[in-house]
């Protein structure tokens, strides 16, 4: 147990919080507490024909149920999600939810045509692409077997998930990440030196109520 408790505090607060909640919902949903139908986003059923507002939280937390793909997807969140709070946002918890609610309302607002009921794959694939941008000289090993340059990665992955997949639907989630992204990518790399060279407004801003609620974390 001090050894969980030890790997677990190495993973800094924002990405540690995602973290257990994914793996809390999973265990919800092993157990029979919850059902996948009642975390999924529906606009309609939402907001709609019933009232639940929760299922804008609760689509970006669930991953599947427990199991091997769930592993899978906390090693890559692990070592990418990680990388982008440890080292872009070092000590700015405030600033890297900012990102990440901008990215879920962005794939609220582009998901819809590809008809997906969970937009947490969208929402981790949108941190995979940002890391590739970041680390354009970075050799990444695909499957531990197949090494290509870090900007090739979602690509390859998107034609992977279009190779394997059962359905459109995870094929749609790597395609939404991927455009989302890039918009993210564009906030943070081009935004502040083209279009707000003045100190101007940022999307990606958190506000000051965010930054003190998150301080001392």
């Amino acid at each position: 147990m001090p050894a969980i408790g030890e790997m677990l505090a190495r993973i800094p607060p924002v990405s540690r919080y995602w973290m257990l909640s994914i793996l809390a919902i999973a265990c919800a949903v092993q157990i029979h507490v919850v059902n996948p139908y009642q975390l999924y986003f529906s606009f309609k059923t939402a907001f709609v024909t019933s009232f639940q507002p929760w299922r804008l939280v609760t689509t970006f937390l669930y991953h599947g149920p427990l199991g091997y793909e769930l592993l899978l997807y906390f090693l890559w969140f692990f070592r990418y999600g990680r990388w982008l709070e440890q080292t872009f946002f070092a000590n700015k918890p405030a600033e890297y939810l900012m990102l990440l609610l901008v990215s879920a309302f962005l794939i609220i607002i582009i998901a819809p045509p590809f008809a997906l009921p969970f937009l947490q794959p969208s929402l981790a694939f949108s941190l995979i692409y940002i890391w590739s941008r970041k680390n354009p000289h970075e050799q990444v090993a695909l499957f531990w077997i197949i090494q290509l340059p870090a900007p090739y990665l979602p690509i390859a992955m998107i034609i992977i998930s279009g190779l394997l997949a059962g359905s459109m639907r995870s094929l749609g989630a790597d395609i939404v990440g991927c455009i989302v992204g890039h918009i993210v990518w564009f906030l943070m790399e081009v935004w502040p030196l083209e279009m707000s060279s003045g100190g101007g407004w940022s999307p990606l801003k958190p506000p000051q109520a965010l930054k003190n609620l998150l301080g001392d974390l």
